[in-house]
């Protein structure tokens, strides 16, 4: 994410996570009426149609304002830009309905040519949110070939002296900075070597996840946001957070950036180590988690504190 974000994960990035958590819950067939898989189902179908009909074509969603939920558009390049089309992907799957196959096209249509943009890290949410899935279930070469070109971008990012990909900024700045919510683009240099793509990618996916583990997670299990890397050296320079409470503080949306991205990684790797990060940072996530299961926006927030409902939703997507 850019680093001058620092408002909570919108409605869309809800979206995307709930259908996939939908999709990992249901193991028969459709759900009876009252079920509440099913009623979040409805929900999220009604929501995406408003939001299909809130966004002209060739528009973006980023974020929302004010009390009626206003979408405000952003451009391709924005991280939260694959979003919609990947939660309509989700649905074509789950409904069978063939007019969400179409949706979800058109949705994604002008995100192809971030595939060539080397300047962010965020090439993995972009891309590999709607087309991997998209991909899957078509089949289409165009959509393989957008992924893989994406992965090449994406690793152009790494470095193998500090061993992770650069999340902000470019070659030759002062820092190298890595933040912890780039174990989720992690998934688009995975995908590229299991389709064709060089084994180095994976390579440089696993380094990425175990640098991560050796910096961004505390003792306890819980993460810091940012860490920074001497880029001559590769040496840790210092620890911070951009979008949380203090440096020392536990942001709920890295925490569960963690929990998801270390599941991916072990799923994808079956490296234990992975699961091994993959079980501390849920087990942090789980002792700290209030009465009624919805997280603060920040563990280490004074009280009362803004709660991080798109926390909540990405830890319950990598915890299935």
């Amino acid at each position: 994410m850019p680093a001058g974000t620092f408002a909570c994960v919108r409605r869309s990035v809800l979206q995307g996570c709930a259908t996939v958590v939908a999709l990992l819950a249901i193991a028969g067939p459709a759900a009876a009426q009252g079920d509440p898989i099913a009623r979040g189902l409805l929900l999220a179908e009604r929501d995406l149609l408003r939001d299909a009909r809130a966004l002209p074509q060739g528009a973006f969603p980023g974020r929302t304002a004010g009390r009626g939920g206003r979408w405000l558009a952003t451009s391709a390049a924005s991280w939260t830009s694959g979003f919609r089309a990947g939660s309509m992907w989700a649905m074509a799957e789950l409904s069978g309905d063939p007019r969400w196959r179409a949706r979800a096209a058109r949705a994604q249509s002008g995100l192809a040519g971030q595939a060539a943009n080397t300047s962010t890290h965020d090439v993995g949410f972009i891309l590999h949110t709607p087309y991997a899935r998209a991909f899957r279930l078509t089949r289409r070469p165009a959509y393989r070939r957008v992924l893989l070109r994406g992965a090449a971008s994406l690793a152009t990012r790494f470095d193998s002296r500090v061993g992770a990909t650069r999340s902000w900024g470019q070659a030759g700045d002062p820092t190298f900075r890595v933040i912890v919510d780039n174990l989720m683009n992690l998934e688009l240099l995975l995908w590229g070597a299991r389709h064709g793509g060089p084994r180095a990618w994976r390579e440089m996916a696993v380094r990425h996840g175990l640098t991560a583990l050796r910096d961004h997670v505390r003792p306890d299990g819980s993460t810091f946001h940012v860490v920074e890397y001497d880029p001559d050296t590769g040496a840790v320079v210092a620890k911070r957070t951009r979008q949380g409470f203090a440096d020392g503080s536990t942001w709920s949306r890295g925490q569960a950036w963690a929990i998801h991205g270390f599941t991916t990684l072990y799923r994808e790797t079956r490296d234990p180590r992975f699961l091994d990060g993959a079980r501390r940072t849920a087990d942090h996530w789980l002792s700290r988690l209030p009465r009624g299961g919805v997280p603060p926006w920040d563990f280490d927030a004074p009280m009362p504190a803004p709660s991080g409902l798109s926390a909540g939703a990405i830890a319950a997507s990598g915890l299935a």
